[in-house]
């Protein structure tokens, strides 16, 4: 496998495309948040944490929802809907399959390399979380 190279995304599951944009997700915010502020790594991690978790996620893809595309919303769709035999304690299982819906839409365009769209939906993300702090 080459990480650099692109990818067709219809030949894999929603969960593991889950599993890819879970990465992008949380490797994205750790570097926003180096590049963005000067902290120790404890802070840093502090402060990815509090982005990086299921509960975040599914209030940004909620939030997101009517931004969407439809060939997005049917990504979604798709993940959302998938049989999900456990999940994390800490989150609900309502929110965990819309962060794990979002994480798919994530490893979708990641294994496209279609970088406009990642940015595109990064940057809806970003938007809320500013919007979500004041």
């Amino acid at each position: 496998m080459n990480l650099f190279q692109k990818y067709d995304p219809d030949e894999y599951s929603p969960l593991i495309l889950a599993y890819i944009g879970d990465a992008v997700f949380d490797l994205y915010f750790r570097m926003k948040v180096i590049s963005s502020e000067k902290f120790q790594t404890r802070f840093a991690h502090k402060k990815v944490v509090s982005i990086v978790n299921g509960k975040r996620q599914a209030s940004f893809l909620k939030k997101m929802l009517p931004l969407l595309t439809e060939q997005e919303l049917d990504i979604v769709r798709r993940a959302r809907n998938k049989k999900i035999t456990s999940h994390p304690k800490g989150v609900a299982m309502a929110d965990y399959r819309h962060a794990t819906s979002l994480e798919a839409l994530l490893g979708y365009y990641f294994l496209l390399k279609d970088e406009e769209n990642l940015k595109r939906l990064f940057q809806m993300m970003e938007t809320i979380l500013v919007q979500d702090e004041t």
